[in-house]
Parts: C-alpha cells; sequence; structure tokens
C-alpha cells in the first residue's frame, strides 16, 4: 500500500522493505483518519443544551440556558402594545351628508309642485265639480306626495295642506325648515358618539355621496342630536311660519320635524380599515439576543419571552445536520493535512515522514485544536 500522505523523497531517510513501508502507510493512514474525526469533533457544532418545552411555561427553568448563536426575535407582546396604541389614535370616521337640506327642500319643492298641478288640472277637467270634490280627488293623491316628500304624512296634516290647496308660502316655510333643522352635523342621539370625547373625529364632508374632503372635529359640542334639532324647529316654526293658519303652521312644522334625519352617520367600515392601515405601519419589535447571552437562569420562572428564544434555538437546531457538517469538517481537514504533509515533504529536505513524527505532529495539531475550540466555547460564555 503506498503512503497516503506521500513520500519524503530521497532524503527521508534509508531505504525500507516493502512490508515495513506498508505498515507505515496503513499507521499513517489510520493517523489521518483519527487526525480528521478528532478535528471535526472539537470544531463542529457542540452538542445541543437539553431545551424546555412550551407546556413548561410558568414552571422554574431546569438549566441555565444561553444562546448558541445570534438571533433577531419578535417580541410579540411589544409588537401588539405598539399596534394597539396606533390602533387607538386614529379617530374614528363619520360621514356628513352636506347636501341632504338641499335635497329636503327639493323634495318639498317638488311634493307641492304635484299636488298644485294636480289641482289645476282637476279644475280644467271638471270645471263644475265643488270643493268638496277637488278635496277628496287631491286626499286620493296622498300616495303620490308622500313618494315625492319622503316623509309619511297623516291624514290630518294632508288634510289641513289639501284645504289651503298647498300654497306657495307654506311650501317655502316647510322647506326653510327642513334646511335649517338639517343643517350641521346631526346624529340620532348623542350617546351614540364615541365614548372617548377627548379623541376626537374625523369627519368625511359627501355631496351626492361623493366623498368632498374631510377634517377633524375636536370639539363635539356642536353637533345635535334629533331631539334638540326637533326642539330647535318647533321654535323657528313660530317665527317663520307666523302669517300662516295656526292648523296649516302646526302642520308644516310635524311634517318638517318627520323630515328630520341623522346627517353625521358614523363610517365603521372606513374605520377599521385605517386602523388596520395604521396596525400595518407598525414594525415589529425586535429582541437582539446575542451569543453566549444569558436566555433564563436555572429555576427562574419560564415567560413566554424566554420560551421564544428557546423556540428559536430549537428551530435552529432542527434545520442543522450536526452529522453532515462534521463530514464535511472532516473532509477538509483531512485535505488540508494531506497538502500540508505532500508540501512538506517535497520542499523541505529534512522533513521526516515517519510515523512517530507524524504521531508527534498529529497530537500537537489536534492540540491546538482542542485550545482554539475550547478558547471558541468559553468566549460564548462571557
Amino acid at each position: 500500500m503506498s503512503d497516503p500522505l506521500g513520500s519524503a523523497g530521497p532524503t527521508a531517510g534509508p531505504v525500507r522493505s516493502p512490508a515495513a513501508r506498508r505498515l507505515d502507510g496503513l499507521a499513517l493512514a489510520a493517523l489521518l483518519v483519527a487526525v480528521a474525526a478528532a478535528g471535526a469533533l472539537l470544531l463542529g457544532p457542540a452538542v445541543g443544551q437539553p431545551l424546555p418545552t412550551p407546556d413548561q411555561l410558568g414552571a422554574p427553568a431546569p438549566a441555565t440556558i444561553r444562546a448558541d448563536r445570534d438571533y433577531e426575535l419578535e417580541d410579540a407582546e411589544a409588537t401588539a402594545r405598539r399596534r394597539a396604541s396606533a390602533v387607538a389614535a386614529i379617530r374614528p370616521v363619520y360621514d356628513l351628508d352636506v347636501s341632504a337640506g338641499d335635497e329636503a327642500a327639493a323634495r318639498v319643492r317638488a311634493a307641492f309642485a304635484l299636488l298644485r298641478q294636480e289641482a289645476a288640472d282637476f279644475r280644467r277637467d271638471h270645471p263644475t265639480a265643488s270643493p268638496a270634490e277637488l278635496d277628496r280627488h287631491l286626499a286620493a293623491e296622498k300616495d303620490g306626495f308622500v313618494s315625492r316628500l319622503q316623509v309619511l304624512a297623516s291624514d290630518e296634516d294632508l288634510g289641513a295642506l289639501v284645504a289651503a290647496r298647498f300654497p306657495e308660502a307654506g311650501e317655502r316655510g316647510l322647506a326653510t325648515l327642513v334646511t335649517r333643522g338639517l343643517e350641521g352635523p346631526l346624529v340620532g342621539d348623542r350617546a351614540l358618539l364615541p365614548a372617548d370625547r377627548g379623541l376626537g373625529l374625523v369627519v368625511r364632508a359627501l355631496r351626492g355621496g361623493e366623498v368632498a374632503g374631510e377634517q377633524q372635529v375636536d370639539d363635539l359640542a356642536p353637533i345635535r342630536d334629533l331631539a334638540t334639532a326637533r326642539a330647535d324647529l318647533t321654535r323657528a316654526g313660530a317665527t317663520e311660519l307666523a302669517g300662516l293658519a295656526p292648523g296649516m303652521r302646526a302642520a308644516l312644522v310635524r311634517l318638517a320635524s318627520a323630515a328630520l334625519r341623522p346627517t353625521l352617520v358614523f363610517n365603521q367600515g372606513e374605520t377599521e380599515r385605517r386602523r388596520a392601515e395604521a396596525a400595518s405601519r407598525v414594525r415589529p419589535a425586535v429582541l437582539l439576543v446575542r451569543r453566549g447571552e444569558r436566555v433564563v437562569t436555572a429555576g427562574e420562572r419560564l415567560e413566554p419571552l424566554h420560551l421564544a428564544v428557546v423556540e428559536a434555538m430549537r428551530a435552529q437546531a432542527q434545520g442543522e445536520d450536526r452529522g453532515r457538517i462534521r463530514l464535511g469538517g472532516a473532509l477538509v481537514l483531512a485535505l488540508l493535512v494531506v497538502v500540508l504533509w505532500r508540501f512538506a515533504a517535497g520542499a523541505l529536505p529534512r522533513f521526516r515522514s515517519g510515523a512517530r513524527d507524524a504521531a508527534l505532529l498529529a497530537g500537537l495539531l489536534l492540540l491546538n485544536l482542542a485550545v482554539a475550540a475550547a478558547g471558541v466555547r468559553a468566549a460564548a460564555l462571557v
């Protein structure tokens, strides 16, 4: 068998018998394998330390655990707190229908114009009809009046309008009342406003269903509810409708009150969308654990953060094929030894390639590797 490490050439010593040379070759090959295996054990990954499992949360740590490498871990609790804070800072979004008053006034004009036109058509078609017949005809058109006004009218209120033949003064008065009543932000009940009044609102102005702009509202005091708006409207009716008969005035006030509706409405979908965006913009809180840093001390209560680091260490260990790493290290070390041995045998005239010399050099190499490995592990514990 040939020498796996190579011959030293003519200066290596006296010529030896083939049997002796085979023995030397076997010894050197065995020594090379031993050096590679020992070096791989010394420089390969250390045997993993026993790690606690998630079901041990709250229990004392069985041993002191140190990080075997640098880790960047997401601190789930800190991240959740940051995101909750970002979400809490987003004001609720409300939509304000700024065209509600104008639309209501347009419906009033359309409803009154319809019944006046019906009265004119009836007189043209029935010139000899009595006022009572006209009253019955107009009362029969209640559905058309209500559909245009979009307010349920009682028979009493419709009767007062029919008796007055839907006058233009009544139309103007009703249009003025509903426009004034629907002016500004109006909610069904102030109890529906956010509990945290200090946070304020984001109010989006809608005109014709399209967003025309938005603003932040800090003071919620000017926001009226329907009860307040109807009380204001009743007081305004006494002034705006002073020239009308009491029955007509009362009917118009009731119709105007019924026409009021909330113009400021909470937009839950838009609010949730903005809050989700705010939460997504928050970067995860990262916990940096350095190699050798103590994760938990023996006997210390295991907290979620400890187990997060432990799980990262366990995942890292499962992803490592320690056998392949050591095998690769052994092959690299064997190749390095062979290359250096052949170089020394060919380039150094005084180099001797005997088994004893090889064993001495192998011992020194392993000693250096052991010292280096010990140093690395000691440094990780500092």
